[in-house]
């Protein structure tokens, strides 16, 4: 869709970042972000602007309030390590105490009209939800706090604790915040609980460069309750064919004929391996050889008449019986040919890994999620029992904690069951 073709844009210029974990990609993100910064203030300097920057050249953005908090963090970090910063002032916002100093980034978090009786000449202020904005200085002539803060728009506001405290620190917003702000470039963080319309949002925030971040463990696809993801052969089993053959379906079996195998590896990396009498037929009638991309299912079953093995109980001897059984009968699909697949990976090596992960979760319409969909990000997780300890339920929370790794246990066993009688029913079908 066009998820997938936007990304893939972005990922042939290169603005499409992936890191193993969540850490990692937050230290890539403010590194880019630094980097990007210098640039803008040589080409200040060249403009004839002695390196003073406007304001809106860069944005960080992120899904959750966590993940700014934290960003906003490491990146005043770097502006106070770089000497970027004067000397910080306590501002007892809204969310709590915040260190505000001339030349911080600071961001608006509520639309308000209000007058701020130490700046008389501006008369009524307003402010609008997701405005963004530089701090010019923190205190009065008395020394007290004072916040002047020269907007993005060009407009000058002047607050106090006492007359706007809605405000924090604005090198990184929420997706949400952002909605009408426009900057040169934008740093967004991918996480797996965005939609398609967050997406859209945070990828329109900039005038000249976007790019895209994401962490390989936000988007690992999580076993549900710790079973074993399993393959439904009657829905058909897709995947490169790797190998074909013929073996004893029970090793330790002496008196067992061979029977003929697949092993077909599916896009998680696992493979699976098919027993049937009637896969040679199948993958020889679809012209299919090892290395293509196939679907093998199983198509129903067939009674047959085989020789089984019977020890007498009295004597010990062996002897055979004739007996009627049901073997599985198998039908196979070539999806894509071994060369085939090798010239789109080719194609498609500007991809980075977790590109498919990526557009299956940034196309989800937003309308159709639930929190099922969010039951494994860690993200979620921790905003879930955030709010919990907040509201002073932490027992329930925890004593819930506690219910969900007994169900997780309990799942693990019923599952591990199933697959032995799995197993044994797939054995009876190939006797």
């Amino acid at each position: 869709g066009e998820i997938e073709k936007g990304l893939d844009a972005y990922a042939q210029q290169g603005h499409l970042i992936e890191a193993a974990t969540r850490d990692e990609i937050i230290d890539r993100i403010v590194a880019d972000w630094s980097e990007a910064r210098k640039l803008a203030i040589e080409t200040s300097v060249l403009e004839g602007n002695d390196g003073r920057l406007r304001g809106d050249e860069l944005l960080v953005l992120a899904h959750t309030n966590a993940d700014v908090k934290r960003l906003n963090e490491a990146l005043r970090s770097v502006m106070t390590g770089e000497g970027q910063l004067g000397e910080s002032r306590s501002f007892r916002a809204e969310r709590g105490a915040r260190e505000f100093a001339a030349g911080d980034r600071i961001i608006f978090l509520e639309n308000a009209r209000f007058l701020e009786p130490r700046a008389p000449r501006l008369g009524p202020q307003y402010v609008k939800n997701g405005m963004l904005g530089t701090v010019v200085s923190t205190g009065d002539k008395r020394g007290e706090v004072l916040l002047s803060v020269r907007l993005d728009n060009g407009r000058d506001v002047v607050l106090s604790e006492d007359s706007y405290r809605n405000v924090d620190h604005g090198y990184a917003a929420t997706i949400h915040k952002s909605q009408g702000a426009t900057v040169e470039r934008t740093f967004v963080l991918a996480t797996g609980m965005m939609d398609q319309h967050l997406t859209y949002v945070s990828m329109t925030r900039h005038r000249d460069r976007a790019d895209l971040y994401a962490a390989k463990e936000d988007f690992e696809a999580r076993p549900e309750w710790g079973r074993k993801p399993r393959v439904d052969h009657a829905a058909g089993v897709t995947g490169e064919l790797v190998e074909t053959g013929q073996a004893k379906f029970r090793p330790n079996d002496q008196d067992a004929d061979d029977s003929p195998y697949a092993d077909v590896k599916t896009e998680d990396g696992s493979v699976h391996r098919l027993w049937g009498v009637s896969l040679p037929k199948a993958l020889e009638e679809s012209g299919i050889s090892e290395g293509d991309t196939v679907t093998l299912r199983r198509d129903g079953v067939e009674r047959v008449k085989v020789q089984v093995p019977i020890v007498d109980e009295q004597t010990g001897q062996k002897r055979f019986e004739e007996r009627e059984v049901d073997r599985n009968v198998w039908t196979a699909k070539r999806i894509e040919t071994a060369e085939a697949r090798l010239e789109r990976v080719e194609r498609e090596s500007h991809r980075p890994d977790v590109f498919k992960q990526l557009v299956e979760r940034l196309s989800r319409s937003g309308a159709k999620t639930t929190t099922l969909d969010f039951e494994s990000e860690a993200s979620y997780q921790a905003h879930a029992d955030d709010f919990a300890r907040r509201r002073g339920i932490d027992t329930l929370s925890q004593a819930a904690a506690g219910m969900e790794e007994e169900v997780s246990r309990r799942w693990a066993w019923i599952a591990e069951k199933r697959e032995q009688v799995a197993e044994l029913w797939e054995r009876a079908s190939m006797a």
